[in-house]
């Protein structure tokens, strides 16, 4: 099964991978309706964390 995957590369940009998945009877299928983004994940999405820990955390920096 192929996956989107929607990852935080950089202040409020935020590309789509796809991720080819295999699915065996013991894994269960989530297709979530919703998200919500809590206030510590929103300061990741402005960039508005120390340089220092966006470095770490974002995959292109």
């Amino acid at each position: 099964m192929i996956n989107q995957v929607y990852q935080l590369v950089a202040p409020r940009q935020i590309e789509v991978t796809y991720n080819n998945e295999d699915i065996t009877r013991d894994k269960v299928i989530v297709r979530p309706l919703y998200l919500s983004i809590c206030a510590a994940d929103q300061r990741y999405y402005t960039g508005s964390r120390n340089q220092t820990v966006l470095e770490k955390n974002y995959l292109c920096l």
